[in-house]
């Protein structure tokens, strides 16, 4: 809700340099598992906390460890009146391990975020 605050406040421009930019607000910072992630509707990545070199990337066909469309559940659970929920398998920015996440989604006009915690 933070993200979608700053968006509002200071518009899509500023809101994606601040989740790109290590000292921003809404980038992983270190011991921390919590970064904000970006995506237009089709699945392009807007901005990536954990790791900017992702940005400009069509992600749309990534999946997790089981398989799952991780992008495409983002977006759609983004979309849901409030947001929503999504269950997926990240890597732990703290540990490197492949773990257990939980992110909630929401959008705000063509811009989906999400931010989660791992189990």
């Amino acid at each position: 809700k933070e993200g979608i605050a700053f968006l509002k406040a200071k518009g899509k421009d500023a809101f994606i340099a601040e989740v790109q930019q290590a000292s921003g607000r809404f980038h992983v910072k270190p011991g921390s598992t919590l970064y904000l992630f970006v995506y237009d509707p089709k699945g392009i990545c807007l901005a990536f906390g954990m790791n900017p070199a992702a940005a400009g990337t069509n992600r749309w066909n990534l999946k997790d460890p089981d398989g799952k469309f991780i992008v495409q559940d983002i977006i759609h659970a983004g979309q849901k009146k409030g947001g929503g929920w999504i269950e997926y398998k990240w890597p732990n920015p703290t540990t490197g391990k492949v773990e257990e996440k939980t992110s909630f989604c929401m959008a705000e006009g063509d811009v989906t975020m999400g931010c989660g915690i791992y189990k």
